[in-house]
């Protein structure tokens, strides 16, 4: 896992020094102990939190059966630090739920790199080479009577970024 983080960290300060950000911890384990002080200073309650977070999680569990809500939101408490639950004003979940789900998530990485076949080809689900087709469009994935009025038609990854800078396509400027 450590070796994961570790490239991770490599990555994103390239990202971050490339952008111009200054005093980026020069190690992994500066910007481990960077990130827990940020974390304690920076990460708690606060009304707003919630507000913002009860939305998304009920939204993402409005597709679950009803009966099975419950256990959903103790899984995403175990999944979440103490500092987010406590951030969120979330319950904290038994231990053993904590170690279990842990287990669990450890045992797929192990059954997925070492004992499964490797992939064919690789998962991708937009496309790269920006074909204009219009099957290669991304679809909302939400209740059309719920959905912002725009991008009703869908997008292509191309395609985002403030509406100022969006040039019309050949279907005209149906994005907005």
């Amino acid at each position: 896992l450590y070796q994961f983080h570790w490239q991770s960290y490599v990555y994103w300060r390239y990202i971050g020094e490339q952008m111009g950000i200054e005093n980026i911890p020069s190690s992994f384990d500066a910007m481990e102990e960077y990130l827990h002080r940020f974390e304690d200073n920076k990460m708690v309650y606060s009304k707003s939190n919630v507000e913002v977070m009860r939305p998304v999680i009920d939204f993402n569990l409005s597709t679950c059966p009803k009966l099975l809500r419950p256990l959903f939101e103790l899984l995403l408490s175990a999944m979440c630090h103490t500092n987010m639950r406590e951030a969120l004003d979330m319950s904290t979940p038994p231990r053993y739920v904590i170690v279990l789900l842990h287990s669990i998530l450890y045992a797929r990485g192990f059954v997925e790199e070492y004992l499964l076949p490797p992939r064919r080809r690789r998962l991708q689900r937009t496309p790269l080479d920006g074909d204009a087709a219009d099957s290669q469009r991304v679809r909302p994935a939400f209740h059309p009577a719920t959905a912002c009025p725009y991008r009703r038609c869908g997008y292509r990854i191309g395609q985002l970024g403030p509406p100022g800078l969006l040039k019309d396509n050949e279907y005209g400027n149906d994005l907005y």
